[in-house]
C-alpha cells in the first residue's frame, strides 16, 4: 500500500515524520495519516513524496 511505500522510502532515507511533514509543506499529522493508509494525499502532495524521496511515481503507487 501507498502508506507502507512512504514508510519504507522515510526510513531508508533517515527522516523523521516531522522533517517529511515540513519538507511537504503538510502538517505532521497529516503525514502520518498517509503513512498508516488512513488517508490518500493530494496529487501535487504524492508528487512531491515521489521527489523528496525520489522514486518514481509508479513505485510509490505500488505498481
Amino acid at each position: 500500500m501507498l502508506g507502507d511505500r512512504v514508510k519504507e522510502a522515510r526510513t531508508k532515507a533517515g527522516m523523521t515524520q516531522e522533517q517529511c511533514a515540513q519538507a511537504l509543506n503538510i502538517t505532521t499529522r497529516n503525514f502520518q495519516r498517509i503513512e498508516n493508509n488512513e488517508s490518500e494525499p493530494r496529487f501535487k502532495t504524492f508528487v512531491a513524496i515521489a521527489d523528496l524521496f525520489s522514486v518514481s511515481l509508479d513505485w510509490l503507487a505500488c505498481r
